[in-house]
């Protein structure tokens, strides 16, 4: 009996995500979507002072769907060897919309050491994982039978770059740069 009753909910599933699977609408493609594409491009000292330093990581995104993508959750780390780590956990109001590309800026702030000297292109490691979304039916089916938000990790090592001005903008004004569609 047990054997059947499987047979029985999967029977159901297929039935329930075969019109999701081939329907023309947009939505229809969601059960086929692509993971976003995370790039860490580079790292930037925007405030040097006696007492530490900000700067700004920068990661580009691609969202090659036909749909908009939700960021919801985002944690990260950054790293400069000799000046600790630099953790955050934010919850950016960010969406990206279908098949275009779009910019993260990440600040962090670290407090000078007093045995360390900043170098332009020095190493900085910048880790994390973004929990996202799409839109549509089949997101709201998944979500009502449990299955979790899917995430994508990111991880990269840059060379700091360090301009010669003291202060630029402040990076925490916005996390959200700019977006554009794919060419």
């Amino acid at each position: 009996m047990p054997k059947n009753g499987f047979v029985l909910s999967l029977a159901c599933l297929f039935s329930l995500l075969l019109p999701v699977g081939c329907t023309s609408s947009p939505d229809s493609y969601l059960f086929l979507a692509s993971r976003p594409a995370i790039e860490v491009v580079d790292a930037r000292v925007t405030e040097e002072t006696e007492d530490g330093i900000r700067i700004e990581a920068r990661l580009e995104l691609l969202n090659p769907n036909r749909a908009e993508l939700r960021l919801l959750h985002m944690r990260y780390d950054i790293d400069i060897e000799g000046w600790g780590r630099f953790s955050m956990t934010k919850t950016p109001p960010i969406t990206l919309a279908s098949d275009s590309e779009g910019r993260i800026i990440l600040p962090a702030a670290f407090a000078r050491p007093s045995d360390q000297v900043l170098e332009v292109g020095q190493p900085v490691r910048i880790r994390g994982v973004i929990q996202y979304e799409y839109d549509g039916d089949f997101r709201f089916l998944m979500t009502e039978a449990g299955v979790p938000l899917p995430t994508r990790s990111f991880s990269g090592q840059v060379d700091l770059n360090h301009p010669t001005v003291s202060r630029l903008d402040d990076p925490l004004s916005s996390a959200w740069a700019d977006q554009r569609p794919r060419r």
